[in-house]
């Protein structure tokens, strides 16, 4: 992944759960949460979390609504 040194890309569903990881580390507990707990397995590399949460059983609702949690998440720890 290229990053801009002072940006990071925006979380949302297309982006590879790694990177979320990575980026974002307060999303960890809610995407545990919500069931998605492939956040440290092999397959994170190369997969999105919208990949990664079907695989597990999850509507896209339910994907939106944890994107929306982790966006909080991820707001709240800026402040």
């Amino acid at each position: 992944m290229v990053e801009n040194k002072n940006t990071k890309p925006p979380l949302s569903k297309d982006l590879l759960i790694s990177d979320a990881v990575s980026l974002y580390p307060e999303v960890v507990p809610i995407f545990m949460e919500y069931g998605l707990h492939c956040v440290g397995c092999f397959i994170s590399d190369s997969e999105t979390i919208l990949e990664g949460s079907l695989a597990h059983g999850m509507s896209e609702a339910e994907v939106d609504n944890m994107i929306l949690d982790a966006k909080e998440a991820i707001e709240a720890k800026n402040k």
